[in-house]
């Protein structure tokens, strides 16, 4: 993909710093998730008693669907 991602560094690991939060969503359209090795986990859902996991975010600039991984490459591409 062409465009970059702003990193915050807030943590050793990049992938879990805030990255542009406003733009990647839950299906359910929450900001609030965490990413994992395989999962991302959403906040907003857990507290609307909905799954708690889901296996992508959507890209809100791009309206792509980004898995965990292409998350993490995204974020640690230099």
């Amino acid at each position: 993909m062409a465009w970059r991602l702003q990193v915050t560094e807030s943590s050793d690991d990049p992938a879990m710093n805030r990255v542009e939060r406003w733009r990647f969503q839950c299906p359910h359209g929450h900001t609030n998730w965490e990413v994992h090795e395989n999962v991302f986990t959403c906040r907003g859902c857990a507290r609307h008693d909905r799954p708690q996991s889901t296996k992508y975010l959507e890209d809100r600039k791009t309206g792509e669907l980004v898995t965990p991984a292409e998350f993490k490459r995204l974020v640690n591409d230099p």
